[in-house]
């Protein structure tokens, strides 16, 4: 295990393959504002004290809650904003999601893990942590020009194979 943030979301992902469909659903269910339960605390214990402050606590609770939306979807190598194009979201979603505070970009965060499980598209969680644990810190600008620009440079190939299949 790592200290890393992409080291704790593998961790967490691990850890959740592995849980049961009851565990499962109470992440999934778990109300954004109070996301507290047994399935939470049993990630949070696995992973490294530096992400697991009471601070963060909530944070994680909306970041696992999306992660159990999308399990079998989740890939180190599908960036966020690529797999955002790739389902086709839409330019308003995303820039609500770039622009949103926390409290907002944690409602937002569970429509995009609805909307990319319906799609059916492989995205990397650390992403999506990132732009969570970030949202407040001088990284947030740049996590969030990275996935504009991976958005960006992914949706015009996503249109012209659309076109070219027409």
């Amino acid at each position: 295990m790592t200290d890393t943030l992409e080291g704790a979301v593998a961790t967490a992902h691990t850890l959740m393959k592995h849980m049961g469909n009851g565990e499962l659903a109470e992440l999934r269910r778990a109300n954004p504002a109070e996301p507290y339960s047994p399935a939470l605390w049993k990630v949070l214990v696995s992973l490294p004290d530096c992400w697991t402050a009471p601070q963060n606590e909530r944070t994680w609770g909306v970041v696992l809650q999306g992660l159990a939306k999308c399990l079998e979807l989740h890939s180190s190598t599908a960036s966020l904003g690529a797999a955002l194009a790739r389902a086709e979201y839409s330019e308003l979603r995303l820039t609500r999601l770039l622009r949103a505070d926390q409290e907002q970009l944690f409602r937002e965060i569970n429509r995009l893990a609805g909307y990319i499980a319906s799609k059916h598209v492989a995205v990397d969680w650390t992403d999506v942590a990132r732009l969570c644990f970030y949202n407040d810190s001088e990284l947030a600008s740049q996590v969030r020009r990275g996935i504009a620009r991976a958005y960006y440079r992914n949706i015009d190939r996503t249109h012209s194979h659309t076109e070219q299949e027409a």
